[in-house]
């Protein structure tokens, strides 16, 4: 039956995102891993996201380390996001993040 939902997974792991990077004309080195699954879940497109970088450096742009976790339900309809990010050791431009952490409440 189809339903024009989609049930997939996508994994990226890159120990050096630097010949990636290329491809977009942007300097990038170190380590990218995430993984998002798709699925069908009550009739609606529901997703889940995982994913980190280690000593990433984009351009001027650095982070340390960063981790992000969420689960997003009817993806096409009315976004329902349950979620957390933790990142830290952040320079861009002028400005230095230490620790950062949101959470869905």
């Amino acid at each position: 039956m189809l339903t024009g939902l989609i049930n997939g997974e996508l994994s990226m792991v890159s120990p050096d995102v630097s010949v990636a990077a290329a491809l977009t004309l942007l300097d990038a080195s170190k380590t990218i891993n995430a993984e998002v699954k798709l699925a069908p879940v009550n009739a609606k497109q529901s997703a889940s996201i995982r994913g980190d970088v280690r000593a990433l450096t984009v351009n001027t742009i650095k982070v340390g380390a960063a981790d992000i976790s969420a689960s997003v339900a009817d993806l096409f309809g009315v976004l329902v996001i349950d979620g957390a990010i933790n990142v830290s050791a952040v320079l861009a431009a002028s400005v230095t993040i230490n620790i950062l952490s949101a959470r869905e409440i």
